[in-house]
């Protein structure tokens, strides 16, 4: 017989399998969403890697993706 799981599982929080880039995409525009970023927020790739503790490429891919669906846009600088 096996030892009972708990919710998160059986050695502790369950790791998300989906991309680095996705997952910060989704914190960010839940930010947005939820009114925590406000519009004309300027976004620095070095500011979110340092809160994201990640490197520069999920954090481009997160932002490109959000500029794609119109959550973000480039201004240019």
């Amino acid at each position: 017989m096996s030892a009972p799981r708990d919710a998160d599982g059986p050695t502790g929080p369950r790791l998300s399998r989906r991309p680095l880039g996705q997952q910060i995409a989704d914190l960010i525009r839940n930010d947005v969403l939820y009114g925590r970023l406000r519009s004309g927020t300027k976004l620095g790739q070095q500011q979110l890697c340092e809160r994201y503790g990640t490197s520069r490429i999920p954090v481009r891919d997160a932002l490109r993706q959000l500029t794609y669906e119109g959550f973000l846009h480039e201004d240019g600088t």
